[in-house]
């Protein structure tokens, strides 16, 4: 059957409009992920805190692509994670855009006096993270300390301390300091009901790590994590250092009102507010 030519002609015309348009639209390819490598241990891997980040970054403003790997393991000092091969060839890859550095709990000590963990003294500490800067240096990545949080039962002084150490090697070497310790101070003295640790007292709870996650990505991104999703969905990490194989597990659901103010502590923070 021929077709008709006014068709035809019509058909050209489109095709001609069609050319003459799509050279002028704008092509706006898909955004390269952030890479980040989180290198820690159980603070870190306590309900996937690198998962959260990915997850407060896509929904946030402005969203932002995020990919993650996670080298933990509980109990680990950064010195053990420099005297690990596998993690400094890690480093060495040269793909990531920030190599996130995470301490232990009391700066690598485990002294207990009248029955207190102690924070070590700092100096352990910064040789550690000297030299594990100083292999990020080698690359293009951003080195970045996420400072952690003083125990539920310690005294003001511990956090205070943490405060100090991070923020001090922080300065010296140029490191991005994300002060997720300083956020949890705040979030405790504006509602004690906020349940940020677990039964230990020293892990997060799955509340505690969406509060550093939103301070991370507000500090190291520049993302407001204000109007966030007060649940989110991936593989959860249990205390075991199993990962789930359902990447659709909740990870942590708020109420809204908790979810509301973490948020907001978390952005306060990070703008130094």
């Amino acid at each position: 059957m021929a077709v008709p030519a006014f068709r035809l002609r019509r058909r050209s015309a489109i095709g001609a409009l069609l050319a003459a348009l799509l050279p002028a639209l704008p092509f706006a390819p898909a955004p390269t992920p952030v890479r980040i490598l989180f290198i820690g241990n159980s603070y870190t891997y306590f309900n996937n805190l690198p998962a959260m980040v990915e997850r407060l970054a896509a929904s946030g403003s402005p969203s932002t692509p995020v990919t993650t790997r996670l080298l933990a393991r509980g109990g680990a000092t950064l010195k053990d994670h420099f005297e690990n091969p596998a993690v400094v060839a890690a480093i060495r890859e040269g793909t990531w855009d920030y190599v996130v550095l995470q301490e232990q709990s009391t700066l690598g000590g485990t002294g207990v006096v009248d029955g207190r963990v102690q924070i070590r003294d700092p100096a352990f500490f910064h040789d550690n993270v000297r030299t594990l800067a100083a292999e990020i240096g080698k690359t293009k990545a951003r080195t970045v300390l996420l400072q952690t949080w003083a125990r539920e039962s310690a005294p003001a002084a511990d956090a205070a301390a943490l405060r100090s150490a991070y923020g001090s090697i922080g300065k010296e070497i140029g490191a991005i300091v994300v002060p997720a310790g300083a956020a949890w101070s705040e979030v405790r003295q504006a509602d004690s009901s906020a349940r940020l640790f677990i039964a230990d007292g020293s892990h997060p709870s799955a509340t505690g790590s969406y509060l550093a996650a939103a301070t991370f990505v507000a500090v190291v991104l520049g993302v407001n994590p204000v109007g966030a999703p007060a649940v989110l969905r991936g593989r959860v990490i249990d205390i075991a250092e199993r990962v789930g194989a359902d990447s659709l597990a909740t990870m942590v659901a708020l109420d809204p009102k908790t979810a509301a103010l973490l948020q907001r502590v978390a952005w306060e923070v990070a703008r130094g507010r």
